[in-house]
């Protein structure tokens, strides 16, 4: 997320000053949104939970291995690639908080074009639109699976330590038994 304040700093010293001003500034808003290092997206959410992608930044084909027109023209294709597991037990319930709450966080396995398969975490903001009659969405993911790596390897050495502890244990009583 460095990445994005460092976008919004600049594109703030570049001409910023109290109202934004995108045609005076040399950095345009697209510019900062495609330059933040996060796959940014936002969306109109119906009711019925059709989903209709109004905007992907640059980010989101280095982060999912899809272009943005790839992602725009498939509306299911984003979905098709969440891990069935993480749709179900976290992106499900998501969609539920998010309306009730107007924000939500999300980790997820998704699996690129290339076949491999990361770990994403991802928050959202809703606000309901009374003209559109639908929420609009907006999204900021950036990938996790080196933190996703560390966490396995941490609970695998926790685990190891454990069982050694529990074999020295068992170990101290059986020679103050014998």
């Amino acid at each position: 997320m460095s990445r994005l304040s460092n976008a919004f700093e600049l594109f703030f010293k570049s001409g910023y000053n109290g109202m934004p001003n995108l045609n005076d500034s040399s950095l345009t808003l697209q510019e900062v949104l495609d330059g933040a290092g996060a796959a940014i997206t936002s969306f109109w959410l119906h009711p019925n939970q059709h989903i209709e992608y109004l905007f992907y930044s640059a980010g989101c084909a280095s982060l999912y291995g899809y272009s943005s027109t790839e992602l725009k023209t498939d509306s299911t294709l984003w979905r098709s690639r969440v891990h069935l597991d993480d749709w179900n037990q976290v992106l499900v319930p998501a969609f539920a908080e998010l309306i009730e709450q107007s924000t939500a966080k999300v980790e997820y396995r998704f699996q690129r074009q290339d076949g491999s398969w990361i770990w994403v975490a991802e928050t959202a903001t809703a606000r309901w639109d009374d003209d559109k009659k639908c929420w609009i969405v907006i999204t900021v993911a950036t990938e996790i699976s080196d933190r996703k790596q560390v966490e396995v390897e941490r609970g695998q050495a926790i685990a190891l330590l454990q069982e050694q502890a529990q074999r020295l244990q068992l170990c101290l009583e059986l020679n103050r038994i014998g």
